[in-house]
Order: C-alpha cells, then structure tokens, then sequence
C-alpha cells in the first residue's frame, strides 16, 4: 500500500487509464499486430513499451503494473499473433453483441463459416465460449440487453433482487458489537469493539470481518477485505479450529454505503489494483444494503447472549451490569465469530434461500468457472496491511513501544532512506514486513522472541 500511496495522482490515473486498453489485450492468448499498433495509437506509445505493457500486466493483473517506471518488473512473456483471435474478437463485437441475442452456439456456427471464407483454422466451441467468458461483463450485458438491465444484473436495485453468481457482489459495513471485551492482560474491561462484516449477496456466505477496537475506517474494510479474498485455512488452525470455509477469491465488485472511510484513496486504489470495482448505496435507498443489515442483525442476536453483553438498549439490559460480566479477550471474542459464522452460520437453513449458504456456496461453484485469486497471497495480505513509517537502526525497529529485528534487516542499515514504509496487522503484532532492496517483503518478527503475540488493541 506503501508504493501505491506514493504514486501521484496525475501517474496513478495515466495507469488507470492504461489499464481499460491494456487488460482486454492481456487476456488474450494471442495479440494481433494490428491490436499493438491501435493501443500505440491511443495511448501514445511505441509498440514495444505496448509489448512490455501486456507482458507486465499478464504476469500480476494488477494496475500498478502499468504506472511508468515501476521498478522491480522486467519485461514481460511473449506475444502470439495470430488472425483466429482477431476473427473470434471481431464476431463476438459485431454479431455475438446485439438486441437480439444470439447463443454462443449461434457464435461459433458464425465464425466456422468467417474461418472457413478467411482460410482461417476455425476454433473450437470451447474455446469461443471462454472468450465470451472472458469478455467485459458490463459491455456484454449493455449491449445484449441494455443499460437498465445491466445495471439490474450487475447489483440490487431492489429489495429481493439477488445476483446469481458468487462474489459477483459482496456488501460490507461495520456495526458496535453489544458486548463489553477485556484485556489480554489483567483481563479488565476494555469497552465494546467494532465489527466490519462482508456478505456475498448470491450465496449469503460470509467472506470474510474485521474485529477491532478502533472507530470504522479505511483499515478495518481492507482486513475485512483480506481475509474475504485469501484462504482461511490459516486463519483457523491459528484458532485451534477445524471447520470448513471454502469461501475466498477476489470479488466482482463491493457495496458499500456512504461512510467517509469508504472513500479513501488508500482503499480505492488497492481496489483497482486488484480489478475490484466499488459500488456506492444511493443515499436514501437504506434497503438496498438489506442482505448486510439482516446478516448484522443475526450475528448481535447471539452475541446478546455472550456474558458482558450489552443488549441493544437500555430496557433490554435492565438491571443486568455489563462491566462486571465481561470476560472475552478480542482474541476469544474473534475465535467465537469464526466458531458463528463458518460453524453455525454457514450450516444452518437460510430463510432466503431455503438451504444453508454452505450448500449454496457448493452448488454455485459446480456450474462456475473458476474464481479470481491474487498471483502472489502473500503481496495481497501485506498490500491491505496498514503501515508507518519507521527507521531501521542497529536495535531494528520501533513500533507500538516493541521492538522487531531480522538478520536481513542489515542490507537496509545503512542503504534505506531515513524511514521506511512498515506494515503490521493489528491482529497480531508478533511481526512486520518491510521491504529490502529488491522491492521483496521481508517478515520482522519481535527482537525479543519469548514475548507473546498480541492484538493493537
């Protein structure tokens, strides 16, 4: 985040705007000499930086690929040329993407014949069906069935409305949990932590959360948005639990409301970076974050009856004294989220859908492609990581009044800048990641290795 934060503006939308010519080349298997030269054209460049363009973005797929003089990225893989690519991209714009619709079987008879005119080898039905896939799904929909129904297709616009595929469509937003956590340490309370909860609007599964004791910000939706993308594997075994949470990939596109933190720069960069659109709620239109606000409702009905609650008023809570109750560390109020959502949750009937969202998730996944995941997991963690800035001295680093050091710590001692850019989850403080000087992240635990993990908060 720490790169993408220091790009200006002015480079960042030069990228951006690169990345709407440069990605539909990328997907390609082959690219056209005349493809090369019209994305020259519009993006004034020479063929051979368009090259090194689709190259870059093939190997990551992500929008930083494409800012100039990015360092640490060689020029990219090959380029196939080839004019079965260019008939199939050709017939699917000008006959696949009309009012009348025609079938992808319809398609692929159309081009047989064009292969046939051309002296073309003709492609497999397979193979156009990928493309057409692989297609821009907002183009696609616009032009074979018009805005207003794209616009249907691609979000709800109204109460009962659902998407159909999974994480075409994610909705997140935070709320106060109603029960008082203590700390870690004297196990004395502490107040009430803030929950940012995703759902995936087809399934109802539940991707990922966020559990913290600091105000919403930009920070708790991009951990909530991490752990919704990577596998949560990890993440269970930390807890000491064996439950099955198949639910990760990169999302189609978020809905958020209108919160001052979802409008970050931070956020909405490392949403483009990773092809992730942001689709803000129209103010006034509060059901149209239904699927959230019932799933939040659920999880506080349980936690109500977790010792330290608060209810969710005063009438409720009575004579009931909340402080004295409370005795959930944020560690032991997290492993009960994960123990509700992919234990109970997931596996209990969903009224909506009339099965748990678990079966849901399953049968989605038979009949669906394959979902998007990061090249590198590992980046994409640490790209959502908040971070300060730090020196690296001969006592390693200081942050949050601990101090970390790695043996590998010593290339930056006398060859980084005077601070360097420190990530670190406030989930676990055992460690942080810098990056050396091969642009590489390296992991920094505690200089002190007895000490145990704890939280920010």
């Amino acid at each position: 985040m720490a790169e993408r934060d220091k790009i200006s503006d002015k480079l960042w939308t030069l990228g951006w705007r690169r990345k709407h010519i440069i990605a539909p080349l990328a997907r390609q298997e082959r690219v056209t000499q005349h493809e090369i030269t019209e994305a020259a054209r519009k993006l004034n460049l020479g063929r051979a930086m368009v090259f090194r363009l689709v190259g870059r973005y093939r190997r990551e797929y992500r929008t930083s690929a494409l800012i100039p003089e990015t360092s640490g990225r060689k020029p990219g893989s090959r380029i196939l040329e080839g004019e079965q690519e260019q008939l199939i991209q050709a017939k699917i714009a000008d006959f696949y993407l009309c009012p009348e619709r025609p079938t992808v079987a319809a398609l692929h008879r159309e081009i047989l014949v064009a292969s046939h005119k051309a002296g073309v080898s003709p492609p497999s039905y397979k193979t156009v069906r990928r493309r057409v896939a692989e297609f821009d799904r907002s183009t696609l929909l616009k032009k074979r069935y018009g805005a207003k129904e794209a616009a249907q297709r691609l979000s709800p616009v109204r109460e009962g409305l659902l998407v159909s595929e999974p994480l075409q469509l994610v909705q997140i937003d935070h709320t106060l949990v109603d029960v008082i956590v203590v700390d870690e340490i004297e196990r004395k309370p502490i107040g009430r932590p803030w929950l940012t909860l995703a759902v995936d609007v087809a399934t109802r599964m539940v991707p990922g959360f966020h559990l913290t004791l600091e105000a919403p910000c930009a920070t708790s939706v991009a951990l909530a948005l991490s752990m919704a993308v990577l596998p949560k594997e990890r993440l269970l075994a930390k807890h000491g639990l064996n439950l099955n949470w198949p639910c990760h990939g990169l999302p189609e596109c978020v809905h958020l409301d209108n919160a001052r933190e979802f409008y970050s720069k931070a956020l909405k960069r490392g949403c483009q970076e990773y092809g992730i659109e942001i689709r803000y709620r129209p103010p006034g239109r509060p059901h149209l974050g239904g699927h959230i606000e019932r799933l939040i409702g659920t999880m506080m009905g349980q936690v109500h009856l977790l010792p330290g609650t608060t209810f969710s008023s005063v009438a409720q809570r009575g004579k009931y004294r909340s402080t004295d109750a409370a005795v959930m560390t944020m560690r032991e109020l997290e492993t009960w989220l994960l123990v509700q959502t992919a234990g109970i949750y997931h596996t209990s009937p969903h009224q909506g859908l009339g099965k748990p969202p678990l079966k849901a998730w399953g049968q989605a996944m038979q009949s669906h492609a394959p979902l998007r995941l990061p090249a590198n997991e590992q980046q994409f963690y640490i790209d959502f990581l908040p971070y300060k800035r730090r020196a690296v001295t001969r006592e390693g680093i200081r942050m949050f009044n601990i101090f970390y050091w790695a043996d590998a710590l010593t290339t930056l001692l006398h060859h980084a800048k005077s601070t360097c850019a420190v990530h670190y989850d406030p989930r676990d403080l055992s460690r942080v990641y810098v990056k050396d000087r091969q642009g590489e992240f390296i992991e920094v635990p505690y200089r002190t290795r007895s000490h145990v993990p704890v939280t920010l908060a």
